[in-house]
């Protein structure tokens, strides 16, 4: 039986719906006498009968009601009425990880992916050291609301102990051959049906930090049968490999993770998250998360007018764009001023640091990855404001840039946006409403593709050559554009790898067959003198 806002049950006011599964239903309930509400689990009506879920569904409550941690969801009471099954629980106003990976079009920032695995790990250790076992560890049952306090990070909670299991237990309530953990993140342990120790909890939380990494589970396959065999043989997949910037050194995190066997993986829960802790600190990149971009390096920085800089507060926004006329989202606008003091010296602290005013108005893009998403931050001081865009995954970024979105992911959350790309690189891609990798700027050191349109390139694009959009577009009436690179003159354009569609066409090569045609004709005069002497040869000898 579906219930309806306004309906009562067991004493409690439903006023909506959270998620359905196949168990039952959760609703958002007014508890009968506190001013508080509760989420309200309800068993379906059509297992009542089962006896074998009637236990699955009990026993969560009181396995969960003995687990008393700020990272766990509190269970509160359990009943049963009008022959339906209900637990209510702690109300988190929030969202799931499976549903801030798909929101987001793509993986997570890594300062977010670990601090959520992070959190996760501490709850899943005090159930270790109870005794208790998740075996259903996974971004779905990982629940991420705001923090009171903004100037805290978002908080994590594990919820769904449904299935979960004393370390000490010799049977399971499911019966034999039975198997209930989410295979995508199952230990090979669990899947051949062996005995099983809080390990198990350790490798699925692996899983869940690679798909938080990269937006994929660790092994992707059309069906139960080749997962599981991926589970049991394949080696362990590398983010870094997956998603352009993640350290190299988070690949043998994932592998000791996800280990086939038990003893060479961590052996807690926080041994893994201070291991991906301590990746994030290296980088093979060092302008990707050890500093911003550099004019001593292999870039160039767009200089600032001496005296003409925005001063905080700022109004940042972020918009990101999906390729192909996919979603387009927007973060903000937030405003420092109204945010907390904390919030506030943080956001301004990382656009200081990112040194946001030297970048240029595009970064460069280093790669094409399938399904990546454009990028652009617009930092705004009263009249003064400027666009900074760049690919997620493909374009090399100081790391401030992504520790600043997830900063303004804990203040305000993404929602749709009609607003056009304003860093494209061509004025076709800068009117237009939609965006696509291949259609903005190629990877570093390669050509354009040739059917991608009318761009005809020289030769291959050098690190940080600006794209084709003038700089003073990016700035507000009053506001002077950055002054040239000292590498072009002041009065002459910055020299580009790609065409002015406006601009005169290039000379047409020379048709290849015209000199296919001369070489045939020298070809057969040759023979015709041969021909001719040798003719005279034979008529001398006879």
């Amino acid at each position: 039986m579906a219930y309806h806002a306004g309906d009562s049950f067991a004493g409690y006011t439903i006023e909506g719906v959270l998620g359905t599964g196949g168990m039952g239903a959760v609703y958002l309930a007014k508890h009968p006498r506190l001013p508080r509400r509760d989420a309200l689990k309800l068993l379906s009506s059509a297992l009542f009968s089962d006896a074998t879920y009637r236990a699955r569904f009990e026993r969560e409550a009181d396995i969960a009601a003995q687990l008393i941690h700020r990272n766990i969801v509190a269970v509160y009471d359990r009943g049963s009425y009008d022959d339906q099954l209900w637990i209510s629980m702690q109300y988190v106003a929030g969202t799931d990880a499976s549903k801030a990976l798909r929101d987001g079009n793509g993986p997570m920032h890594a300062d977010r992916a670990v601090h959520i695995v992070a959190e996760v790990a501490a709850g899943l250790d005090y159930a270790h050291r109870t005794g208790l076992l998740h075996r259903d560890v996974k971004p779905a049952n990982i629940l991420l609301a705001p923090a009171p306090d903004r100037s805290d990070p978002e908080e994590v909670l594990l919820a769904d102990f449904g299935i979960a299991k004393s370390m000490h237990e010799g049977s399971s309530l499911t019966g034999a051959g039975n198997l209930l953990a989410t295979l995508a993140y199952a230990a090979p342990e669990v899947i051949e049906g062996e005995k099983v120790d809080h390990r198990a909890d350790i490798y699925s939380l692996g899983c869940v930090l690679f798909e938080l990494l990269t937006g994929r589970v660790p092994f992707p396959t059309t069906s139960p049968f080749a997962t599981m065999n991926a589970q049991l043989k394949d080696d362990p997949p590398r983010p870094s490999e997956k998603v352009f910037g993640v350290p190299k050194a988070m690949d043998a995190v994932i592998g000791k993770a996800m280990a086939k066997n038990p003893a060479e993986r961590y052996q807690s829960c926080r041994e893994l998250s201070n291991a991906a802790r301590e990746a994030l600190k290296v980088s093979d990149e060092p302008s990707l998360r050890a500093s911003p971009l550099r004019a001593d390096t292999d870039h160039e920085v767009v200089r600032n007018s001496a005296g003409v800089r925005p001063r905080p507060p700022y109004t940042l926004i972020v918009r990101q764009f999906a390729s192909r006329g996919g979603p387009k989202l927007e973060l903000g606008p937030v405003d420092t001023v109204t945010v907390s003091t904390a919030e506030r010296g943080a956001l301004e602290t990382l656009v200081r640091a990112a040194r946001f005013f030297d970048l240029p108005p595009r970064l460069p893009l280093e790669r094409v990855i399938d399904n990546d998403v454009l990028i652009e931050i617009t930092v705004q001081s009263g009249d003064l404001s400027r666009v900074v865009g760049f690919e997620r995954q493909g374009a090399r970024h100081p790391h401030e840039l992504d520790s600043l979105i997830a900063r303004i992911e804990q203040i305000t959350s993404w929602h749709a946006t009609a607003a056009a790309p304003a860093t494209a690189s061509s004025p076709t891609t800068r009117t237009s409403s939609t965006w696509s990798p291949v259609e903005i700027i190629p990877p570093i050191g390669s050509r354009r593709r040739p059917d991608s349109g009318s761009v005809r390139s020289p030769g291959p694009m050098p690190v940080g050559r600006l794209s084709s959009i003038p700089v003073s577009q990016h700035f507000a009436d009053g506001h002077r554009a950055p002054a040239r690179p000292r590498t072009a003159p002041q009065s002459a354009p910055l020299p580009l790898r790609r065409a002015d569609p406006q601009s005169a066409p290039l000379p047409p090569p020379q048709p290849a067959s015209a000199n296919n045609d001369r070489k045939f004709i020298a070809a057969g005069i040759i023979i015709l003198v041969v021909l001719v002497v040798v003719a005279i040869l034979v008529i001398a000898l006879k």
